[in-house]
């Protein structure tokens, strides 16, 4: 008797146990619901709590591995999108840089206009000597050639006597936040370029839906495992699908 009740207990726990896995729906996320940011958002959490633990798991390794290439797509696809956008902020940076080009010049000439202060006079006519080289109307260029007139400018400001003349008519702080804008106006016009010269750049319907078959994969397999040996998948299964809940409620 001692024994077919311990036997019965066991069978009672098991029911109880895979009772509890088959309330997850792994296998029925709403895909196509959900955005094609939460989706890869999706894919690449589930993929990194994954890897920590089956990157060797022979059944789980090839299908966490199998996201890799459709998650790249689908970021690229998601970043060609936004060239339109992209070419704004670039728009709005040449602004900008416009902008503060023009403040910097007529700070340095207003120096000029200091009779009571030589030494400001002649650093400042230093300066504008070096500004007038490159063009004192240098921003009505076309964006290429404006860069390049502007990083030119920015070499001669840096030699020894020219850094003196700045600080003269303290005006480093114009020229460092004319740099800065610089910067940013160089760092878009190359993330622009890349986006152009990439090849075989997917749509995002087909991007999503790539990466949607390849995750459904995954999902199904885990939560099959999840569900029919709980000892060893049910923890990352339970992480898994909280992932996936808190991702599809908050799309």
């Amino acid at each position: 008797m001692v024994g077919m009740y311990t036997s019965s207990i066991k069978v009672r726990s098991n029911s109880i146990e895979t009772s509890e896995y088959q309330t997850m729906s792994l296998s029925k996320i709403p895909f196509s619901t959900l955005s094609i940011e939460t989706v890869l958002e999706m894919a690449k959490q589930s993929s990194d709590v994954l890897l920590r633990k089956y990157s060797e798991d022979p059944i789980l390794s090839t299908p966490i591995t199998d996201l890799n290439e459709p998650i790249r797509r689908t970021k690229l696809a998601i970043a060609s999108s936004r060239k339109k956008e992209l070419t704004e902020e670039i728009n709005e940076a040449d602004f900008k840089r416009d902008r503060a080009f023009v403040g910097f010049r007529k700070y340095v000439e207003a120096q000029q206009f200091k009779d009571w202060d030589r030494d400001a006079q002649k650093a400042a006519t230093n300066v504008i000597t070096i500004i007038e080289r490159h063009g004192k109307n240098l921003y009505r260029e076309g964006l290429t050639v404006q860069s390049a007139l502007l990083t030119s400018m920015f070499e001669d400001f840096s030699r020894e006597q020219t850094q003196e003349d700045l600080n003269a008519i303290d005006a480093t702080e114009w020229l460092n936040h004319l740099k800065k804008l610089q910067e940013d106006f160089s760092s878009m016009i190359m993330r622009r370029d890349e986006l152009e010269a990439k090849k075989d750049i997917p749509t995002k319907a087909d991007a999503k839906a790539e990466l949607v078959k390849k995750l459904s994969v995954l999902m199904s397999g885990l939560d099959f495992l999840t569900n029919t040996q709980s000892a060893k998948y049910g923890e990352t299964g339970r992480l898994i699908n909280e992932i996936t809940e808190r991702l599809t409620n908050s799309d």
